[in-house]
C-alpha cells in the first residue's frame, strides 16, 4: 500500500511537470504568433495611406467635379460637403473605364513602392496530440492553487492512514480518556470563570472543583497509569498551584488561595517517587513561600500565612527526622535561613496593611513561633559544632533588636516592636552562657570607656571624657596581657581567639573618635589631638590585630588563604570607609581606603609572575588581587566625586596597575579556576560536571565581548582610543569564535546538566547558544555587514531544531546521535510539522508583504518537507507518527494555499 502511494505521488508529480513544460511551449508559440500578427497589421496600415492619397487627387481634378463646384458656388458652406460627396459618387459611376484603370494603376504602383517587403507566414510546428487525461490533469493542477491541492493529496493519504490505524485498534487508550476529562474540565473551569460576576456563589466552588479534578488527573496520570514522569507531574502541579493562587487574587477569594497552597504543598508528596533531591524539594517550597509572601503583601489573609508556616516547618521537621544526614548540612542550613526570613518578614508585610494585634492567634504564631521553631531546628543542626549555638542566638538577638529599633519610631507598630525587643533580650541572654569567659573583661572595659567618653562630651566634662580615654588605654594593656598564648593558637572557635575582643576594642576606639569629632575641636587642642590619636589607634587595631586574626581564623591558618582573606577585608574596609566618610561627613575615614592601593602595588608583581608559571597553586593570590583591583577601581571613581585629590604620580601609577593587570590574567585564570573548582568539589556520581566547566567560562567570555561592544560604542575605557578597531576586527572575530564553538557543541552535546534535570532552553547549551545569537544581533547593529541578517536567522532556526532534538533525546530516551534520531519516527514527524509551520509563517508573511524571495524560501522548505514525507516518513508502516506527519503537513499545506498565495506584485525593497 505504501509503495503504491509513493508511486502515485511520483506519477502525479511527473504529470504535473510534463503539463507545465507543454503549457510553457504553447505560451511561447502564442507570443510569437501575436508578434507576427502585429507586424502584419502595421505593414497593412502603411500600404493603405499612399493609395488613399492617390485616389483623392484625380477625383478633385475631373470636369464634373469642377462644374458641380461652379454650379454650387453660391450655396451655403454647410451644404458643400454633401454636394461634393454626391458629385464624387456620380463621377465614379459615369467615369470611363480608361480613367478608372489609369487611376488604379497609379495607386497600385505607389502602394507597391511604399509597402514593406512581405513577411512569409510562420509554419506551425507540428504538435503531438495531447491525451485528454493529460489535459485534465494539467487543468486540475494549474487551474487553481498547487500548494493547496498537494496539501489535500497529502491530507487524504494521512486520513487513510488514520482510518487504517483506528480500524486496527478499537479500544480508546487511557491517554485519550484522560485528555477528554481534561478538556471537559477546562470547559467547566472556563464556565466557572465566566459566571464569576453573575453567580459568585457557584463560580468559586466550580473553579475549585475543576482545579481539583486537574490535580487529580495529573496525580492519576503519574501514580496510577504511569503516563508521565515525576518531574513533569511535579511541574504540572506547580503550574496548577500558581494558577489557582492567581485566580484567588483576581477574585479576592481567600479559600481558593488556601486550596491552591494546600495543593502546592501536597504536590511533592503526591508526585514523590522516593528518590528525589532535598534541594529540589526545598527549592519548590521556597517558591511557594515566596508566593505566600506576595499574597501577604497584597491581601490580609491570616489563615493563609499560618497554613504556609505550618506546612513549611512541619514538612521540614519531618524530613529532618527521617532523611537528614550530616553531609546535607550546608544546603539545609541555607534553606532554614531562607524559610526563617520568609516568616519573619510576612508579619511585617501584613502589618503594612493592618495594625498588628499581638493577642491575635495568627500573628502570635508567626511572631513567636517562627524564632522558637527556627532556633530549635538550628540547635539540632549545629549542636555538635563548638559555639555554633552561641553564634545563632547572638545573630537572632541582633536581628530582633534591629527590627525593634526600626519599628520603634512608628506608633502603629509599638506592640510589634515590644515583641521584637523581648525576643532580642531572650536570644541575647541565651548567647552569653554558650560563649563568654573572663578574657572578655578587657573588651568590656573598652566599651565602658567609650560610653564614658560619650557621656563626658555630652555633659561638657573634660575630666570625664579624658578618664574614658584612659580607661580604654588600660583596656588595651589588659587585653594584651589577658590574651597570652591565644595569639598564635590553633583555636577553631572564634570565642577562643582574640578576634571578638579586638573587634570590640576597635568599635570602642572608633566610636570615641567619632564622638570627639562631633565636638568640632580646634586644631592643636587636646580634643583634636585625642581625636586624631583615637582614629590612628582604630586603624592600628583593625588592620594590625582584628583583620589579621579574622583572616587567620577564616582561612584556617593557611598562609595563602589568609592573604586572600586579608585582601578581601582590606577591600571591604576601603568601600565602607569611603561610604562612611561621605555619609557621616567624616573625611578622616577616607584614609582607611589608602591601604588598598598599597596592597595592590605589592601583590601585582608576584601574581603576574605566578600566573604563567603555576596558576592553580596560586589561586588565593589572584583572588586577593581581584578583591583589591575591584575595590581600587571603585575608589578611583568615588574619590574625585567627593572633591578629594591625589598626586599625579600616584594616580598614573594606579591607572597603570589596574589596567595592565586584568588583561594579563582574566582569560587564562577564568577557565583554569572554574575547571579546578568544579573538579575538586564535584561528587563522584556527577558525571557531567566537566560540561559545566566548559559552559561557564564561555559565558564569562561572551559577557566580556558584550561589555566590550557596549564600551566601544561610547569610545571609553577600556576600548578607547581603539574603539573602531575593536568594532571592525576584534569583536567580529570574537563573535565568530563563539559561534563556531557553540555550533560544534550543538552538534555533539545533548545539553545534559546532571545532577539537575534537563530543561529545554534552560540548560547550559541552549543558554550558551542564546547568548551567541544575542551577540550576533548586537554585532550586526554595531557593524551591519557582519554578520548578515539571513545568517543570524538561519543560525537561530538551526538552533531551534537542534533544541527540539535534544528535548526529544532526553524526554523520550533517544540517544543524541544522528543514526538514532534519524531512525526515530517521532523525530521525523516532529520535524515535518515544525518545518511545515515554519513554511506557513514565512509564506504568509511574504504573501502579505509581497516578498517573492522569502516566499520562495518557504516554498523550498515546504518542498523539502514533501520529499521527506515520501522518502522517510512513509517507511514507518502502521505508526502513529506517520499519520500525524501526513495529517499535519497536509492541513498546513491547505492553509498555505489559502492564506499565502504566490505574491503577484513586484517585490518591495
Amino acid at each position: 500500500m505504501e509503495f503504491l502511494l509513493f508511486v502515485f505521488g511520483v506519477f502525479t508529480f511527473g504529470v504535473a511537470w510534463r503539463a507545465r513544460n507543454e503549457a510553457r511551449q504553447a505560451r511561447q508559440i502564442a507570443i510569437e504568433l501575436q508578434r507576427e500578427l502585429n507586424a502584419l497589421r502595421h505593414g497593412a496600415q502603411q500600404s493603405q495611406a499612399p493609395a488613399t492619397r492617390a485616389a483623392a487627387a484625380p477625383s478633385s481634378a475631373s470636369p464634373t467635379t469642377s462644374k458641380m463646384s461652379t454650379a454650387h458656388s453660391t450655396s451655403p458652406v454647410a451644404s458643400t460637403e454633401p454636394a461634393t460627396a454626391s458629385a464624387t459618387k456620380a463621377a465614379g459611376v459615369t467615369a470611363t473605364a480608361a480613367s478608372i484603370e489609369g487611376v488604379g494603376a497609379t495607386a497600385a504602383t505607389q502602394a507597391a513602392r511604399a509597402a514593406p517587403p512581405k513577411i512569409p507566414p510562420r509554419r506551425p510546428q507540428p504538435v503531438a496530440d495531447t491525451p485528454q487525461w493529460l489535459l485534465a490533469a494539467k487543468a486540475w493542477l494549474f487551474g487553481g492553487n498547487l500548494v493547496a491541492k498537494l496539501g489535500l493529496l497529502i491530507l487524504f493519504i494521512g486520513v487513510s492512514f488514520l482510518l487504517r490505524y483506528t480500524a486496527a485498534r478499537v479500544a480508546v487508550p487511557i491517554e485519550f480518556r484522560l485528555a477528554g476529562i481534561v478538556l471537559a474540565d477546562l470547559a467547566l473551569l472556563a464556565w466557572g470563570w465566566r459566571i464569576r460576576s453573575t453567580r459568585p456563589a457557584i463560580s468559586l466552588p466550580v473553579q475549585g472543583a475543576a482545579l481539583a479534578v486537574l490535580m487529580l488527573v495529573t496525580f492519576g496520570a503519574f501514580r496510577i497509569y504511569h503516563l508521565i514522569p515525576s518531574s513533569l507531574a511535579f511541574g504540572l502541579l506547580l503550574v496548577l498551584t500558581v494558577f489557582t493562587c492567581l485566580l484567588a487574587m483576581l477574585q479576592d477569594a481567600m479559600w481558593l488561595a488556601i486550596f491552591g497552597i494546600v495543593g502546592g504543598f501536597a504536590a511533592p508528596i503526591l508526585a514523590s517517587s522516593g528518590s528525589g533531591s532535598h534541594i529540589a524539594l526545598f527549592t519548590y517550597y521556597a517558591l511557594l513561600n515566596a508566593g505566600v509572601f506576595t499574597l501577604a503583601l497584597l491581601r490580609a489573609w491570616r489563615p493563609l500565612n499560618v497554613l504556609g508556616f505550618t506546612f513549611t516547618f512541619t514538612i521540614a521537621t519531618a524530613w529532618g527526622v527521617l532523611r537528614y544526614a550530616p553531609e546535607n548540612y550546608l544546603s539545609v542550613q541555607l534553606f532554614l535561613l531562607l524559610f526563617f526570613a520568609f516568616y519573619v518578614t510576612i508579619p511585617l508585610a501584613y502589618a503594612r496593611r493592618q495594625v498588628v494585634q499581638l493577642k491575635n492567634y495568627v500573628d502570635g504564631t508567626l511572631i513567636f513561633g517562627t524564632p522558637m521553631l527556627g532556633f530549635g531546628l538550628q540547635f539540632t543542626l549545629v549542636r555538635d559544632i563548638p559555639f555554633a549555638v552561641a553564634y545563632s542566638a547572638l545573630a537572632l538577638g541582633l536581628l530582633y533588636i534591629t527590627l525593634a529599633v526600626a519599628l520603634r519610631k512608628r506608633q502603629q507598630y509599638a506592640l510589634l516592636s515590644d515583641a521584637y525587643l523581648a525576643l532580642a533580650v531572650v536570644f541575647g541572654t541565651l548567647a552569653i552562657p554558650f560563649a563568654l569567659d573572663g578574657r572578655w573583661t578587657s573588651a568590656a572595659w573598652a566599651l565602658e570607656g567609650a560610653g564614658i567618653v560619650w557621656m563626658g562630651l555630652r555633659q561638657q566634662r573634660k575630666l570625664a571624657w579624658t578618664f574614658g580615654l584612659l580607661v580604654q588605654v588600660g583596656a588595651w594593656v589588659s587585653f594584651f596581657i589577658g590574651t597570652g598564648d591565644h595569639w598564635f593558637g590553633n583555636a577553631s572557635s572564634v570565642f577562643e581567639r582574640p578576634l571578638l575582643g579586638a573587634l570590640m576594642i576597635v568599635a570602642a576606639a572608633l566610636f570615641s573618635s567619632w564622638a570627639l569629632k562631633q565636638q568640632q575641636p580646634e586644631r592643636g587642642s587636646l580634643a583634636y589631638v585625642a581625636y586624631r590619636l583615637m582614629l590612628v589607634c582604630t586603624a592600628l587595631w583593625w588592620f594590625g590585630i582584628a583583620a589579621s586574626d579574622l583572616a587567620l581564623w577564616l582561612a584556617s591558618q593557611e598562609i595563602a588563604w589568609t592573604s586572600c582573606t586579608y585582601a578581601a577585608l582590606l577591600a571591604a574596609t576601603a568601600v565602607i570607609s569611603v561610604i562612611g566618610a561621605r555619609t557621616l561627613n567624616w573625611p578622616g575615614l577616607r584614609w582607611f581606603a589608602s591601604t588598598v592601593w598599597v596592597a595592590l602595588v605589592l601583590i601585582s608583581p608576584p601574581l603576574l609572575i605566578a600566573l604563567y608559571v603555576e596558576p592553580l597553586p596560586n589561586t588565593p593570590i589572584w583572588l586577593a588581587y581581584a578583591a583589591l583591583w575591584f575595590s581600587s577601581e571603585w575608589l578611583l571613581r568615588a574619590w574625585p566625586a567627593q572633591g578629594w585629590t591625589l598626586s599625579g604620580f600616584v594616580l598614573r601609577l594606579l591607572h597603570a596597575i589596574r589596567t595592565f593587570g586584568p588583561w594579563l590574567m582574566i582569560w587564562p585564570v577564568a577557565g583554569h579556576w572554574i575547571t579546578h573548582w568544579l573538579s575538586g568539589n564535584a561528587a563522584d556520581d556527577w558525571s557531567t560536571s566537566a560540561s559545566w566547566s566548559r559552559f561557564i567560562p564561555s559565558w564569562l567570555m561572551m559577557a566580556v565581548i558584550a561589555w566590550l561592544m557596549q564600551r566601544s560604542r561610547s569610545d571609553v575605557w577600556p576600548t578607547a582610543p581603539l574603539a573602531a578597531w575593536y568594532q571592525r576586527y576584534l569583536l567580529p572575530l570574537a563573535c565568530g569564535w563563539a559561534t563556531l564553538l557553540v555550533a560544534a557543541w550543538n552538534l555533539t552535546q545533548d545539553g545534559a546538566m546532571l545532577p539537575l534535570p534537563y530543561l529545554p532552553l534552560l540548560n547550559p547549551l541552549d543558554l550558551s547558544t542564546c547568548f551567541v545569537v544575542l551577540l550576533l544581533i548586537a554585532m550586526q547593529r554595531l557593524q551591519p555587514r557582519m554578520p548578515p541578517l539571513w545568517f543570524i536567522g538561519l543560525f537561530g532556526y538551526c538552533w531551534f531544531n537542534l533544541a527540539l532534538l535534544r528535548t526529544v533525546s532526553h524526554y523520550l530516551s533517544v540517544p543524541y546521535a544522528f543514526d538514532d534520531l534519524f531512525a526515530s519516527q517521532f523525530v521525523q514527524a516532529m520535524l515535518s510539522l515544525v518545518w511545515s509551520v515554519t513554511a506557513l509563517l514565512l509564506m504568509r508573511y511574504a504573501a502579505r508583504h509581497t516578498l517573492r524571495r522569502l516566499w520562495i524560501v518557504g516554498a523550498c522548505l515546504l518542498a523539502l518537507v514533501v520529499a521527506k514525507l515520501f522518502l522517510v516518513d512513509l517507511s514507518n508502516i502502521g505508526g502513529v507518527e506517520r499519520i500525524v506527519s501526513f495529517l499535519g503537513v497536509g492541513a498546513l499545506m491547505v492553509g498555505i494555499g489559502y492564506l499565502a498565495p504566490y505574491p503577484s506584485q513586484t517585490e518591495h525593497a
